[in-house]
């Protein structure tokens, strides 16, 4: 299998399906997974296992303690990273979608070695910046490459500390030519009230 997709969700059931149909319809082959992190405490996204299984690209759902919240993000993502089968992991957050046709077929002209992948726009609320001008966002790395560096679990950021690791071991940044990120970030007041759920 190509690629993973790893997406840990609370409590926004709409915002998750729309990242998933992103997902799905602008890949071009179905050589994908889309594994599922539900907290247990999280009636809402439980009760929507079945909508979530409607889309067949949804290979498993794990639904495993809540831990300490947003604080152990990491934590969910390495349950994940242990059923993914895919040659690659994009981490992805379900309140971000893919836009712009293909990028599974654009993944597979990069070498699984040395490259850390990246759409090549990210757009954050009305603003769209271009490929390496803000932080790493959707990051996309060959599955357990932390490995070879020491790393047993993921580290919190995700996306920057894999960017930081790998960039500092000689690896270089490959943007997939016109694929955006589009980050449907609340306010941080909202974010606030989320991460408290």
């Amino acid at each position: 299998m190509l690629v993973s997709i790893l997406l840990a969700t609370r409590s926004r059931v709409n915002r998750a399906i729309k990242t998933i149909k992103s997902i799905c319809n602008t890949a071009n082959s179905e050589d994908f997974e889309i594994l599922l992190r539900i907290d247990d405490d999280d009636h809402e996204s439980i009760a929507s296992i079945p909508l979530f299984k409607r889309y067949e690209k949804v290979s498993k759902i794990i639904v495993g303690n809540r831990y300490r919240g947003y604080l152990d993000h990491s934590k969910f993502m390495d349950e994940l990273v242990e059923v993914a089968r895919g040659k690659w992991l994009f981490f992805f957050d379900d309140d971000t979608i893919i836009m712009g046709k293909g990028w599974d077929e654009k993944l597979t002209e990069v070498p699984l070695h040395g490259k850390i992948v990246h759409p090549e726009f990210y757009w954050l609320g009305p603003s769209k910046y271009p490929s390496g001008s803000c932080e790493p966002v959707a990051i996309c790395v060959p599955n357990r490459c932390w490995e070879q560096y020491g790393q047993k679990i993921l580290e919190q950021p995700i996306d920057m500390h894999l960017q930081q690791l790998l960039s500092n071991n000689g690896w270089e940044n490959y943007w997939l030519r016109n694929i955006v990120a589009y980050h449907k970030r609340d306010d941080e007041a909202t974010l606030f009230a989320h991460r408290q759920l």
